[in-house]
């Protein structure tokens, strides 16, 4: 097990010299400071740059770099490298990153990273200045709203990024907009969070933060949630540490229990980048650790590239960090203070003795100059490569284009009484799809989407994973006349299973039903999301269907009309199609919900559900638990098999319970989001085809004929309208590549 040192390494202020020559000031030059480097060689507060002639070659894959990341955020062909933080909550990410990067960031004892941070850090003349946006995910699209800009002081961007952080969190309600630093600054605690109780743990909107300044290195940093058990941390993570062209910096603290092959941020680095070859380990708190070579801890072992115990090895190696504690944070020392406590550490003999073993120093200095090195040499290659996949993409969109030249010479006009005739008829193919009968479309899809939702809603059997259960089991909803077929069956002992993960180690009777009831409802809303998003697409391409089908009624063989029809109509399509989408995104939020959540009593018929619902389970068990006794007398086996046998009767009796209060809610909660998903977008259809002849005289400019003709008749001689879209797309798409080559080849030599 790993050592604790009761000797105290943080030096109070009045033991510490502070003297100018041996705080680590950043030149230009970043030069190491002499009382260190005549002992070790070099620096392990500062890392060294490379000569003149390699900075200004670097400056310009830096220059392309961020030029791709401003004009070109979007194009996953432009990949843009970047560091990506790994590691527990409360692993010390926070507090690497700020020794790393010269800035505090917010840290906190729980949670302190609620989405993801993306981080531009960039040396350069004069005083430290930062920035920050907040990247807005909604519709499909992403929008940078200013938060704050021109920071020049350390604690006022710490708490600018905290704001940020919380204001990401908060526009994920909805009809909210992004209150600025300004705006936050000025109003009280209580204003700043009012409703944080509706704000979700985890957001997608992304705060994107620019540091720049004389002791900044160039570092483009993403400041992941740390793991916490919490699925969409996990899927947050994993879809930046995934991607091949990024650096994983793994984190693991020293403060915590001893890292191990089963811990998961180890299992995500092994299963994302086998090798190590593009992972960089940090273990923090350092101060913690005894660093003798005979008898010293499990990250020595680490340090030593001794990969056996957790079964994974960084190609670029683990480095100890001793950066900010939590006292320190309280107390507000000064960065001077903390970088003077680190170089006392690693300048005592046991550390001195393993650095020079392992033949290198460590520290944040050191780290530094890894990290920079690593991501100098990744967007390098990356730059090159790219240069001849923008030259494949150019061949690829001229031999598309020509291929499908665009017509000249266009003749036509249109007839403004098509447009009367044409939404009367789609009425009325709108009309006969929402009766009963043969074309009953969107009956039936309501019919299948019902049936999607019943297939994820949870089925208690009180067998085991493997033992069959048809013969014995009948289930809740045929019993009580729902109507409804088997959904996800859920073993007996799987469910004491989650119960016990939810049951206090010091009291067996104190289970936390709200958290187990969340598991659920969390899983089935997730479930009936995707399917209410299936549902729309289904709906919105049966309207098209109908459109077309209506517009070749009206228009007869004349299949280019038809097709400027269908154009024109396509913005109203969308927009009332992500109308639907954000409906059913907002009533999920409703519907995972429990009545404990929402402060609600449980209805009293709902109450009676699930004393039926209880009373069921058992009768089921017990059912079950006669017929495997029946059999076990037969083959000569013991009632030991009977799952669930080794739990007491009252512990069976608190399980029976539990499945019935999840049943019940669950099942209330998908009937209340079928009804409401179906209703609206019913209207929404209806809505839609009332606006179909106003979208069209927009579209066709009908108001104004005369100045419209030509542009409309060589739009209706287009005889395909997807031709038409991917035209424009191709031929945006080409001058835009040969733009950015341009700016390529003004970087980089052939």
């Amino acid at each position: 097990m790993r050592q604790v040192l009761n000797t105290p390494l943080t030096p109070s202020p009045t033991e510490v010299s502070l003297s100018p020559h041996k705080f680590p000031t950043r030149h230009t030059s970043r030069s190491t400071p002499p009382s260190y480097a005549s002992e070790l060689g070099s620096s392990a507060i500062i890392g060294q740059r490379s000569s003149n002639d390699d900075e200004t070659t670097l400056a310009k894959y830096f220059a392309i770099h961020d030029m791709l990341s401003r004009e070109y955020p979007n194009d996953k062909d432009l990949p843009r490298p970047v560091i990506c933080t790994l590691g527990a909550q409360n692993s010390g990410k926070s507090s690497a990153l700020s020794a790393l990067l010269w800035v505090e960031f917010w840290s906190a004892e729980k949670t302190a990273t609620h989405g993801v941070n993306f981080v531009r850090s960039r040396k350069g003349n004069g005083p430290f200045t930062a920035s920050i946006q907040i990247q807005v995910n909604r519709f499909g699209k992403t929008e940078s709203i200013d938060f704050a800009s021109a920071i020049q002081d350390q604690e006022a961007f710490t708490e600018a990024l905290r704001l940020a952080g919380e204001e990401a969190r908060r526009v994920d309600v909805a009809g909210t907009r992004v209150r600025t630093w300004e705006e936050l600054r000025v109003v009280d605690r209580s204003e700043q969070i009012a409703g944080i109780e509706s704000w979700p743990e985890f957001t997608e909107n992304v705060v994107s933060v620019s540091v720049h300044g004389p002791r900044q290195f160039d570092f483009d940093i993403v400041d992941l949630p740390g793991l916490n058990g919490s699925a969409v941390a996990e899927d947050m993570i994993c879809k930046y540490i995934s991607q091949t062209h990024n650096i994983i910096l793994l984190c693991i603290s020293a403060g915590g229990n001893d890292p191990s092959i089963t811990d998961r941020w180890i299992q995500l680095a092994n299963m994302y980048d086998p090798k190590g070859s593009r992972t960089i380990g940090v273990i923090t708190r350092a101060d913690l650790i005894d660093p003798d070579l005979e008898t010293g801890s499990i990250f020595v072992d680490l340090i030593r590239g001794r990969d056996e115990i957790v079964g994974f090895k960084p190609a670029h190696k683990w480095w100890p960090l001793r950066s900010r504690t939590a006292q320190e944070r309280k107390s507000k020392v000064s960065d001077i203070h903390v970088y003077k406590a680190q170089e006392v550490l690693f300048d005592r003999p046991d550390w001195k003795a393993l650095q020079e073993a392992e033949g290198r120093q460590m520290g944040t200095g050191p780290l530094q100059k890894k990290l920079e090195d690593v991501f100098r040499s990744v967007i390098t290659a990356n730059i090159v490569a790219l240069k001849e996949s923008i030259r494949i993409r150019q061949r690829e969109a001229d031999e598309w284009l020509s291929n499908h030249l665009p017509l000249t010479n266009p003749v036509g006009t249109l007839h403004d009484d098509i447009l009367h005739r044409l939404a009367v008829t789609f009425s009325e193919l709108v009309q006969r799809a929402n009766r009963l009968g043969a074309s009953a479309t969107f009956v039936n899809l309501q019919e299948n989407f019902e049936k999607e939702i019943h297939k994820s809603l949870p089925e208690f059997t009180p067998s085991s994973e493997v033992e069959p259960v048809e013969k014995v089991y009948e289930s809740f909803y045929q019993v009580q006349g729902f109507g409804l077929g088997k959904g996800e069956t859920i073993s007996l002992d799987s469910f004491l299973d989650m119960v016990k993960q939810h049951t206090s180690r010091r009291d067996s009777g104190d289970i936390d039903t709200k958290a187990l009831m969340k598991t659920f409802l969390d899983r089935s809303a997730k479930q009936w999301l995707e399917a209410a998003e299936i549902h729309l697409e289904a709906i919105w391409r049966h309207v098209t269907t109908l459109q077309r089908a209506a517009a070749e009624q009206v228009c007869e063989d004349k299949v280019e009309l038809v097709n400027e029809i269908m154009l024109h109509l396509e913005p109203l399509v969308w927009s009332c199609q992500a109308k639907c989408h954000d409906f059913v995104r907002q009533v999920s939020k409703v519907t995972a919900a429990s009545p404990s959540d929402v402060a609600l009593e449980i209805h009293h018929s709902s109450k009676k559900l699930i004393k039926r619902a209880q009373d069921h389970f058992a009768n089921q068990y017990e059912k079950f638990a006669s017929d495997t006794r029946s059999s076990a007398s037969v083959v000569g086996e013991g009632v030991e098999t009977i799952i669930g046998a080794s739990a007491t009767p009252e512990e069976r009796e608190r399980c029976f319970a539990l499945q019935a209060k999840i049943t019940v809610t669950i099942y209330g909660n998908a009937l209340e989001f079928t009804t409401m998903v179906g209703r609206f977008a019913q209207l929404a259809v209806f809505d839609y085809v009332e606006q179909v002849s106003a979208a069209l005289r927009r579209g066709l400019h009908l108001e104004d004929v005369e100045e419209g003709v030509r542009k409309r008749a060589a739009d209706l001689l287009e005889s395909d309208a997807e031709t038409k879209r991917e035209r424009k797309r191709r031929a945006r798409t080409r001058d835009d590549l040969k733009i950015l080559e341009q700016k390529l080849n003004e970087f980089v030599e052939d």
